[in-house]
């Protein structure tokens, strides 16, 4: 028991400086790959399509508009009915983004 405990005494502090520089490492870590959020930063971005950052407020207010068209059609707005919402929306920003920079490729206007 004694082999332990000298253990213990010796190598105590070598864990809690090795525990606490993890925990720094981490919290840098995430620091340094989104900046924004964590100095308070008002970053909206859920995604980027092609360069194109797709804003939150944006996409949920098209989500909103596909789910009242649900309605509409008579469809019961549950869990997996905004799901396929969602789904929609984001297959057509992507089309949408997709389409748009071949489009400027080939010189066509829409």
């Amino acid at each position: 028991m004694s082999v332990i405990q000298n253990i213990r005494d010796k190598y105590a502090r070598v864990m809690v400086i090795l525990i606490a520089v993890s925990l720094i490492g981490f919290i840098l870590m995430d620091a340094f790959s989104n900046k924004a959020s964590l100095f308070g930063g008002n970053n909206t971005t859920i995604g980027k399509i092609n360069g194109k950052e797709i804003d939150y407020i944006d996409f949920e207010r098209k989500v909103k508009v596909q789910e009242d068209q649900y309605k509409t059609q008579g469809y019961n707005m549950g869990d997996a009915a905004r799901q396929n919402a969602i789904e929609n929306v984001w297959n057509a920003e992507i089309a949408q983004t997709l389409l748009a920079d071949q489009y400027s490729k080939l010189g066509i206007q829409v």
